[in-house]
């Protein structure tokens, strides 16, 4: 069985070396044909990091620049810390260790961290699903329209395998390495912190699987709840720090006002959010940029609220707890800004998605998924590397 597995995930890596070769390819023509914007701060810094290669530095735009400067010299920028510290600090010590530059760091571990994602979302998949199955989880993943993050200086990759790595320590039973590495998460992104109920369902799954109820549990199990409770360390850690360096132990949500996109600190309802993003569609030109931006916020937002609340029945269960409330958080912020590029981390929908695809009945949803998807993955990567804020 380990032979097998171990054939499969080779098979698994060539298919995202390729997509990732696929990128830059795509980034060395759009950055050659397509004419730069450059809204973002420091970007002569970027260039000067990627040696004036376009094709490169690129990928270190937006959030990117944020992430570098973290990385180098911690968080010297107000509202910065709205960036939680643990993939900026990987960064810093691969920069270090490896006496490479903040942004070949950066590109490194994203990288690195986009092919361990697919790894081990590939044995987490194994465990419930069949081959093909599994393979079209992972391609609907890939060729999703914002997947070129995946591959940016961005955390969501990065991200991703963390809580892929915990699911599959739980999955296995292995609940203190679950709970170390979801404290990774937990200090990598704050929605990190619903593995905690997300694995504490896993438990309760677990425990009932095996005929078992809570009331028949041992003193000795108390290790996955130790364990569960252990990923919140991240968070806390993070809190302190706040806490101690800027007097506000919340200073990262203190800071969403500072990047616009009418964020708020303040708890917004999502009928709300949902009103504003209608009355957005009728004001704003339908030919423009922007136009086509708030269209998948809102398309991303209204799909995958749709598909995590269904998937609380197509999908296990942890899974689905943990989606739907990565889902509903960035919302609350007033804006479904970046909601294109926050759903990758809603892997249940994936789930669901690829399994509607497999099957030799399902040609044509297959062609018209990938078809539409890779256009539209085509055009988000070429307006990025140009410096288009798309999410």
């Amino acid at each position: 069985m380990k032979k097998l597995l171990r054939s499969e995930i080779q098979s698994v890596i060539k298919i995202t070396f390729w997509w990732r070769i696929g990128l830059f390819l795509l980034g060395l023509i759009s950055t050659s044909l397509i004419g730069f914007l450059f809204p973002y701060p420091s970007f002569q810094r970027l260039i000067e990091l990627g040696n004036g290669i376009p094709s490169i530095w690129s990928w270190g735009g937006f959030d990117g620049v944020h992430y570098l400067t973290i990385s180098e010299s911690g968080y010297v920028a107000d509202f910065t810390q709205a960036f939680f510290p643990f993939f900026p600090w990987v960064i810093g010590m691969v920069s270090k260790y490896l006496s490479l530059n903040s942004l070949y760091s950066a590109l490194l571990v994203g990288n690195l961290s986009s092919l361990i994602a697919v790894c081990l979302f590939w044995s987490l998949l194994r465990i419930d699903f069949k081959i093909d199955q599994s393979r079209q989880i992972i391609l609907c993943l890939l060729f999703f329209p914002t997947a070129f993050f995946l591959g940016a200086v961005y955390g969501e990759a990065f991200f991703l395998s963390l809580v892929f790595g915990s699911f599959l320590a739980a999955r296995k039973k292995q609940w203190w390495l679950a709970g170390v590495i979801g404290a990774m998460a937990t200090g990598t992104r704050f929605v990190g912190i619903f593995l905690i109920p997300a694995l504490a369902v896993e438990y309760w799954l677990q425990l009932k699987e095996s005929g078992k109820s809570i009331g028949q549990v041992k003193f000795s199990s108390i290790i996955p709840v130790a364990s569960i409770c252990v990923v919140s360390i991240g968070l806390i850690a993070y809190m302190i720090y706040s806490k101690q360096h800027f007097n506000d132990s919340l200073k990262f949500i203190h800071s969403q006002p500072a990047f616009g996109a009418s964020r708020s600190d303040k708890i917004i309802l999502l009928y709300q959010v949902f009103w504003r993003y209608v009355k957005m569609s009728v004001t704003v030109d339908f030919f423009s940029l922007l136009y086509y931006r708030i269209s998948m916020e809102m398309i991303s937002a209204v799909s995958f609220l749709i598909l995590s609340s269904i998937s609380f029945k197509k999908t296990r269960l942890s899974y689905a707890v943990f989606g739907f409330l990565s889902f509903l958080t960035p919302t609350l912020t007033g804006t479904f800004s970046s909601m294109p590029r926050y759903v990758l981390v809603m892997f249940p929908v994936f789930i669901m998605i690829g399994s509607w695809l497999n099957g030799e009945n399902h040609k044509l949803r297959r062609w018209v998924y990938y078809s539409v998807s890779t256009v539209l993955l085509a055009i988000n990567t070429m307006l990025f590397l140009g410096g288009r804020f798309l999410a």
